[in-house]
Parts: C-alpha cells; sequence; structure tokens
C-alpha cells in the first residue's frame, strides 16, 4: 500500500477502458494521490490511446476511461471520438 507524504494510505483507483465498444475492466488498479490525479491520469491515456489509433491511420475511434474509486464510487469518465470523412 503506498502512502501519502502526510503518511496516510493512497486511495486506490481503477481504470475501466472501453475501445470502439469493447469494454476491459481494470482489475489491478493504481493507488494515486487523489482523485484530481486519478482524473489527470485518464486523460493522459485516452489521449495516449487516440495518438496511437491516429498513427494506424483509424478512420473511426472512440476511446472511453471510466474511472472508479476500490468501493466502485465513480469519479468521472474520459471520452475522446475521431471520425475522418
Amino acid at each position: 500500500m503506498a502512502l501519502t507524504p502526510s503518511g496516510l494510505a493512497m486511495p486506490h483507483f481503477h481504470f475501466d477502458v472501453c475501445t470502439n465498444g469493447v469494454i476491459v475492466e481494470d482489475e489491478d488498479g493504481l493507488d494515486l494521490l487523489n482523485a484530481a490525479t486519478a482524473r489527470l491520469e485518464a486523460v493522459r491515456a485516452a489521449a495516449e490511446m487516440m495518438k496511437d489509433r491516429c498513427a494506424d491511420l483509424a478512420e473511426r475511434a472512440e476511446v472511453s476511461i471510466a474511472v472508479r474509486t476500490q468501493s466502485l464510487e465513480p469519479v468521472c469518465t474520459v471520452q475522446v471520438a475521431l471520425r475522418i470523412r
């Protein structure tokens, strides 16, 4: 268990990813400082996944990352879509 700088246990977050309708639930999760840090991590991950889809010359891509706490409470959902016509 990771600790914050003040010695408290860090909260645990899960990042469930949906790419073009295919959902992969995060069973392991990450210990992060707080919900704001978890949101930032989800935004960065979604941007990186979309960047990879663009490199593959995908005409359509949808990425959604649902962030939840260890107790399954929702924190946020990050959604990114790409459509080239």
